[in-house]
């Protein structure tokens, strides 16, 4: 057989093989694009007209300015004690599973309320979950990209993307909602 032809066949089975790794990776690279851009996306429709649904409560700049300070500052709190918490658990996905969970319910209860105690209580409760989901989130993909993190940026750019695409939709359906009444 001559040298060439075996390089050829050579070729064409490499051609036909599949690099399983690789594909693996990719489908794990999607999987979080995906997670990040829903996630990004959920917090992007609420969280920038927070202030105009506590106005249309009938809710003082005073009031809506104490809520909206709420978050952060329970946020600077329990971020630390998340870390621990997570570290002597050493389950990050369930720390994951459960404040994702425990903050989607919350922010939901939001809207069943009215009065300013109750809201400032479910935001509480709401930035007490929330607070490690978004550095868990950062951690397991960093643990997951392994040395190879160059890739991070790309796949948290669908973070970025999320939020501006649901904000902007959301906007464009308040506005819509404004002008029919």
């Amino acid at each position: 057989s001559h040298p060439s032809c075996f390089r050829c066949r050579s070729m064409v089975i490499a051609i036909g093989k599949h690099d399983t790794a690789a594909d693996e990776q990719h489908a794990s690279f999607n999987l979080i694009r995906i997670f990040y851009m829903v996630y990004s996306m959920a917090i992007g429709s609420v969280l920038p007209f927070l202030s105009i649904y506590y106005k249309s409560l009938g809710h003082g700049g005073k009031v809506i300015g104490l809520i909206g300070s709420i978050s952060p500052f329970t946020t600077f709190l329990v971020g630390p004690i998340w870390g621990i918490i997570t570290d002597k658990v050493r389950s990050p996905f369930l720390i994951l599973y459960i404040t994702s969970v425990m903050s989607m319910v919350g922010q939901l209860l939001v809207f069943l309320v009215d009065e300013t105690q109750s809201i400032m209580i479910l935001v509480c409760i709401t930035a007490l979950f929330s607070t490690p989901v978004k550095p868990l989130i950062d951690s397991l993909v960093m643990a997951r990209l392994g040395k190879d993190r160059t890739q991070f940026g790309r796949l948290r750019l669908f973070s970025i993307l999320g939020s501006g695409i649901a904000s902007s939709v959301a906007g464009r359906f308040l506005k819509i909602e404004e002008s029919h009444e």
